[in-house]
């Protein structure tokens, strides 16, 4: 029992635990009745009074005490992870629960490191405080990953969605219809934006327009493209002029956007293959080309040395 009081990696852990503890305490000891006040005001102006007990209800009670108590930070939070591509009610409690974690799994595992590695109770501590914060923001970086892969994947799809659906109008599809016959065929091809077709189609079908929809789908993957072809969409049906025409250009625009793109792409290869060349292929040429004349150069001057001492 003496031993393990002794052990500086469970009192590394133990202040590591009780600093976050700390932390969490003095974040959630705020004022609330300010916070609500905010609240109140934030629905008001945005007509959404009832989003806040909904989001409440769908987190689990171990999470409320982790949970951002601000309904305009929950909203955040769960925007960031539906770009992702996370839209389940769970994917918040979920998010939080992984932050926390492996923070505590973590700083257990620096803990256990300092114990192993015979580090002093302060240098263990820190160790651990290090790990913890690591932890916490490791989800996060991810989530950011996540979400720029998912933006590429869309965007390079988008144009072979747009000529087929330009293609599909001037054969005399309605627009519905098109959306309805292009998201058959690209759920080979783009599974993603498959995905997301057949939410739009979804929500077309019950009873929103083609061109909300489509707004819907910009707000989920937050891309400036999909908002302008929702804008086109609404403009040519506000004003009566064909779609197609509309499209057309707006397919023209993202296709040259896009070679704009990969050629700012390859410009900035060049400058960026110049430090690993520096580094790896000019050190073993001159080791292959300055090898044997140092070789016999000093093998020039042990002979030199060798004559002198005769």
């Amino acid at each position: 029992m003496s031993e393990l009081l002794n052990a500086p990696w469970l009192w590394s852990l133990l202040g590591a635990a009780g600093c976050c503890a700390a932390v969490a305490a003095l974040v959630r000891r705020r004022d609330e009745r300010v916070a609500t006040r905010i609240d109140r005001f934030e629905q008001s102006w945005d007509g959404n009074a009832a989003e806040p007990a909904a989001e409440s209800v769908r987190q689990p009670g171990w999470i409320q005490w982790f949970a951002p108590r601000r309904a305009s930070t929950q909203k955040q939070l769960s925007e960031r992870l539906m770009h992702a591509g996370f839209m389940r009610p769970s994917a918040v409690p979920m998010f939080l629960g992984a932050q926390w974690g492996l923070a505590a799994g973590c700083a257990t595992l620096a803990a256990w490191g300092g114990r192993i590695a015979g580090l002093q109770p302060i240098d263990g501590l820190l160790m651990t405080l290090i790990a913890a914060g690591a932890g916490f923001l490791l989800p996060t970086t991810w989530l950011r990953i996540e979400t720029v892969q998912r933006q590429r994947t869309l965007v390079r799809s988008l144009p072979d969605f747009l000529d087929l659906l330009v293609a599909c109008l001037d054969s005399g599809l309605s627009l519905e219809g098109s959306i309805q016959r292009i998201t058959f065929e690209l759920e080979q091809a783009h599974p993603l934006l498959g995905q997301e077709l057949n939410r739009v189609q979804r929500e077309i079908e019950l009873g929103a327009t083609p061109d909300r929809a489509l707004q819907s789908f910009a707000d989920r993957a937050d891309l400036e493209s999909v908002r302008m072809l929702a804008t086109v969409c609404s403009q040519s049906r506000r004003f009566g002029t064909r779609v197609s025409n509309a499209l057309r250009g707006h397919a023209d625009a993202m296709r040259q956007q896009r070679e704009e793109q990969a050629e700012e792409a390859a410009q900035r290869a060049a400058v960026k293959i110049l430090l690993p060349t520096l580094l790896l292929l000019f050190p073993a040429t001159f080791i292959v080309l300055a090898g044997p004349a140092a070789i016999q150069i000093s093998e020039r001057f042990v002979q030199q040395d060798g004559e002198d001492v005769r």
